[in-house]
């Protein structure tokens, strides 16, 4: 039964893998082994189509160009993979998409005190729980279903400002905020795999 809903999988799924690349990278040789043995197990099952962004510059206006030149070239999904990350395994492009859900990302971690997870949830969200569904979620490794978002309004990804978290505490106005605000007023369901996840570079150390 796996096998033929992996088989079904590869047959409808055609991903474009893509990572911005900002003008420097924390440990360059770890960032490009991880991508590309993921881009070339995607390739290896027929699943991934590359497409990366050589400039650096405002990540809102990029990540919702970058959707839309994917859709351009007949991509199903896109998976935007950041270079701060150690991504993996190898087979992310097909763990995350057999969860068959609009958007799914990995449990990454934030820089800074105490290192939360990139995510919003009403209740704690504990790593090796499976997939849980979320308020909102970060952009580092992230899997969207491109129909799930082609008849919103766009820019899909915005700086969202004068967000509070639990405590009354402005939040940092990323472009993952403005994202998973619209999918929320949208009814679009947010997802993490809670299995995967990819160390982000803090400093000297991964985290």
């Amino acid at each position: 039964m796996k096998r033929k809903k992996t088989r079904k999988i590869r047959q409808k799924a055609k991903v474009a893998i893509w990572m911005p690349m900002p003008v420097a990278l924390p440990e360059p040789g770890v960032v490009f082994q991880h991508f590309h043995e993921i881009l070339l197990d995607a390739e290896r099952k027929g699943l991934g189509r590359l497409l990366i962004n050589h400039r650096a510059g405002a990540m809102d206006y990029w990540r919702t160009r970058a959707c839309l030149k994917a859709i351009e070239n007949g991509a199903t999904h896109i998976l935007m993979l950041d270079a701060d990350h150690k991504h993996g395994p190898p087979d992310l492009v097909e763990r995350l998409l057999k969860h068959n859900v609009p958007i799914v990302g990995s449990l990454n971690y934030a820089r800074g005190s105490g290192n939360p997870c990139c995510v919003r949830k009403s209740s704690p969200v504990e790593a090796g729980t499976g997939l849980q569904k979320v308020d909102a979620l970060g952009t580092g490794s992230l899997l969207i279903h491109l129909d799930s978002i082609k008849c919103l309004p766009q820019p899909w990804f915005f700086m969202a400002y004068g967000v509070h978290d639990d405590l009354g505490v402005d939040v940092w106005p990323g472009e993952d905020g403005g994202f998973s605000i619209l999918c929320n007023m949208h009814g679009i369901p947010l997802h993490i795999d809670t299995d995967v996840t990819s160390p982000h570079a803090n400093g000297t150390n991964w985290i």
